[in-house]
């Protein structure tokens, strides 16, 4: 099988994984910081910045939820096994 018939069939396999799950999920590292992913000011309860702005154009084209977790590069291997999927 050749590179691209064999990305297009992990693609597909993760994308209907995605819309199994309902949700497409992300993880950010605060670490890394702006503008990709980082607290609100005005709420920090709350994620702002690129990534934060992708995931939620992406999840209603996909017909999912976003979700979305922090994480730093120490723990996103286990994360990444437990159902990120971006």
């Amino acid at each position: 099988m050749g590179a691209l018939p064999l990305a297009l069939l992990l693609a597909a396999s993760g994308l209907a994984r995605i819309r199994a799950q309902g949700e497409v999920r992300w993880g950010g590292d605060l670490q890394g910081g702006e503008p990709y992913v980082f607290r609100d000011p005005r709420d920090p309860e709350k994620l702002v910045g690129f990534e934060v702005d992708l995931v939620r154009a992406l999840a209603p084209s996909l017909g999912v939820a976003s979700g979305s977790c922090t994480t730093t590069g120490r723990t996103w291997c286990r994360r990444s096994s437990a159902g990120i999927s971006i």
